[in-house]
């Protein structure tokens, strides 16, 4: 079941369990600096390579 729900900071959180990642690690970077992966550390991990493998190809 999604979970969502507003931080102090006004940041929006959002809870989604996936029994895949790669759904997700396709999803997530098209919102950019917007969105940041809290847990779990694997797919925290999973996005971050795919973020420096990208901007390696650009810097």
């Amino acid at each position: 079941m999604q979970e969502n729900s507003f931080d102090a900071d006004g940041s929006y959180l959002l809870s989604v369990p996936h029994p895949d990642d790669h759904g997700l690690i396709g999803d997530i970077p098209r919102f950019g600096a917007d969105v940041q992966v809290l847990a779990p550390s694997a797919l925290r991990s999973k996005v971050q390579k795919g973020f420096l493998e990208a901007t390696a190809k650009y810097v």
